[in-house]
């Protein structure tokens, strides 16, 4: 039975899924996860022919099908697979399992995953009327295997399952364990021998790097990748949170709904959608900092000021920026407003600043020029597919809020509108040119690789730990198992699913499998390798992996940038040709320049005559301060450096005004 709580809790997530299928209905919408429910039902509609003959095809009919690569098939797919089956010919369906599927493998075992998928298949399909199935189990044939280049890799995918008891092999140079000191250390690690396998003729598509989550290494691989001249592909999607669109639309109602504060003003400013050159806004900006330009001062213009350029700058961002600003705020800045209209105002704002013109020039340029501050190392594309994104926000917005009943403030909506952009994101295709493809090991697809970087081997990071269920705990999913319900993983099935994607990501390539692990953190904490590689090395026999550390000798240097310092430092016959090679002359020019001003000690004669003159008259805070940092002293009373002024009270003035205030009195 199912506990009373328990049955409360069913019946609220019951209500609220009837009111938004109302509310879907009202909309004449689906949701997206009812797509194949959707194509399920529409293939039971139609008639099934009595016999299919390819010569003579129904109007719906398949020859064959072939479905692979999938580990965990939801019940939606299963029914769609069920619908589809009457109107092929002959269907194939693989699943990577050990021989003898249903044979007995143990609960949670690696094989769990695909093994519940084949089961929930077979048992669908054996109800459908005159489907004959055969269960048909392909041996290893080391003849034919993909690994036959690579006997580690043979026996590492053969023995991955513990159970089988095959001799390890005695050349085990296709696989490799790498403890390096830290994550970049890791990505340094990988664009070394991706760089090695290129430069010995092999091609730049043939690697991948597989890591368990792109949001902990993306950025470190993007950076290192770069760096090394690797062309590269990460195949992953990309937030446009904070695309220069919809910063423009964030910072216009927060200027609004905030009464022009000057964090919000000029960070709609510098989206560089507004038409105003990036010098003129840091000038403003530092003029608003000086005089405290806030407020309704932005919706007029500031008292009479003798600074030239002023009042032509002013007059271009009232023009480019103001107006259109106040133009969204006479219709959204009432006591409340619906999302019909805060949709329609944002298009206007959009048009009047024509921001799909602009981004139409981003995109034929590739990149934003001097002009923007926004500068995107992807492909053009991304641009053309943020404003289609955030069209359709806009539309959604407007369809989701259509009663024109429910009106909110505009700091009411602010947080709506903040969600929706906090989870804009786009997905670009990978182009079908050389790079190394990097990707999450449960989503990139690698069907021909012959080098593999696993990255990221650390206890908790692959395998990674299980997640906590949202709407029902572990022990309500258990209550809730028998009914024959599909809930989804589970903590033990999580863990399995793990073991799982790391056999998967250690038999990817065909002769060359790198695995690589952090020892360290960001802080120098020492961190746990992975069960992986005691896996690996057990099945293996590896007695003891590999270390990698920077820097590096110079003779084994794979990058100029490897060899910079030694060769800067040093003044040798050897350094002195390697500083003549291109990518070394332009350093080799700046380090000159340095060592010529760093021979520079002390200031001539004349100069510190001009800079102190004689008699020089100073005081007690000066010579404090040149007791505290010769340097600071120089600069604040020889350069006379200024900081930037802010319009707000300084506390090294205090004693200045104290002393002026009692002159007066």
């Amino acid at each position: 039975t199912v506990p009373a709580y328990l049955r409360a809790k069913l019946a609220d997530l019951a209500r609220l899924a009837a009111a938004y299928r109302e509310w879907l209905q009202g909309q004449n919408l689906n949701d997206a996860d009812e797509v194949l429910e959707l194509a399920a039902k529409r293939l039971k509609r139609l008639e099934i022919p009595s016999r299919l003959d390819p010569l003579n095809p129904p109007p719906f009919f398949i020859s064959g099908l072939w479905l692979d690569g999938f580990a965990e098939m939801t019940a939606q797919e299963v029914e769609l697979l069920a619908a589809l089956i009457p109107f092929c010919r002959q269907v194939t369906l693989a699943f990577c399992l050990p021989a003898g599927p249903g044979g007995g493998e143990p609960k949670f075992s690696l094989w769990d995953v695909v093994g519940a998928s084949y089961a929930r298949c077979r048992e669908r399909l054996a109800q459908l009327p005159d489907c004959e199935i055969v269960v048909e189990v392909l041996e290893r044939d080391p003849g034919r295997s993909r690994f036959a280049a690579s006997p580690a890799l043979a026996a590492l995918e053969a023995r991955w399952d513990e159970r089988r008891q095959a001799e390890p092999p005695e050349d085990t140079d296709g696989v490799r364990l790498i403890a390096c000191t830290d994550r970049d250390t890791e990505a340094v690690y990988a664009a070394r021998e991706i760089r090695r396998h290129v430069r010995a003729g092999g091609r730049y598509r043939e690697v991948t790097v597989l890591v368990r989550d792109l949001q902990d290494y993306g950025h470190v691989l993007r950076r290192v990748f770069t760096h090394y001249g690797i062309p590269f592909f990460l195949d992953q999607r990309e937030s446009a949170a904070h695309h220069p669109v919809a910063e423009l639309t964030r910072f216009a109602l927060r200027t609004l709904a905030y009464n022009w504060q000057r964090e919000d003003w000029f960070g709609l400013l510098k989206t560089g959608l507004c038409g105003v050159g990036d010098g003129r806004i840091d000038w403003l900006e530092n003029l608003a900092l000086a005089f405290g330009w806030e407020g309704a001062v932005w919706k007029a213009r500031p008292g009479k000021l003798d600074i030239e350029g002023l009042e032509e700058a002013w007059e271009q961002v009232r023009v480019a920026a103001v107006l259109p600003v106040l133009k969204l705020g006479e219709v959204i800045e009432g006591e409340a407003v619906s999302g019909r209209v805060l949709a329609q105002s944002l298009r206007g704002l959009w048009s009047q600043l024509k921001v799909s013109r602009q981004l139409e020039r981003w995109s034929e340029a590739r990149w934003p020029g001097a002009e923007s501050r926004v500068y995107f190392h992807e492909p053009a594309v991304v641009h053309r597919t943020v404003w289609e994104q955030m069209n359709a926000w806009l539309a959604n917005l407007e369809m989701a809020f259509a009663d024109e009943t429910v009106a909110m403030s505009l700091r009411e909506w602010l947080p709506i509108i903040e969600a929706g952009l906090g989870n804009l994101s786009i997905g670009v295709i990978p182009p079908a040119i050389d790079q190394v493809m990097v990707g999450a090991v449960d989503r990139t697809r690698n069907p021909e690789i012959e080098v593999a970087f696993v990255m990221g081997l650390n206890e908790g990071v692959f395998p990674a730990v299980p997640g906590q269920p949202v709407l029902l705990t572990e022990s309500e999913r258990e209550q809730l198992g028998g009914r024959r319900l599909a809930l989804g993983q589970v903590g033990l099935q999580q863990l399995a699913n793990e073991r799982y994607l790391g056999y998967i990501a250690c038999t990817r390539p065909q002769k060359r499998l790198h695995l690589t692990w952090a020892a360290t953190d960001e802080r120098g904490r020492a961190l746990p390798w992975s069960s992986i590689i005691d896996h690996v090395a057990r099945t293996l026999k590896i007695d003891r992996p590999e270390t990698f550390s920077l820097p590096l000798r110079p003779d084994a240097a794979e990058h100029y940038s490897e060899v910079v310092a030694d060769v800067m430092r040093k003044d040798g016959e050897a350094e002195l040709r390697l500083r003549q090679l291109p990518k070394l002359a332009e350093v080799a020019d700046r380090w000159t320049e340095w060592q010529t001003a760093q021979a520079v000690t002390q200031m001539s004669p004349e100069l510190t005559k001009q800079m102190f003159p004689t008699p020089w008259k100073t005081s007690v805070s000066a010579l404090e301060t040149f007791s505290q940092c010769p340097f600071r002293f120089y600069a604040r009373y020889g350069l006379r450096a200024k900081e930037r002024q802010h319009f707000e009270p300084d506390v090294r003035e205090k004693g200045s005004y104290q002393h002026d205030v009692l002159e007066e009195f």
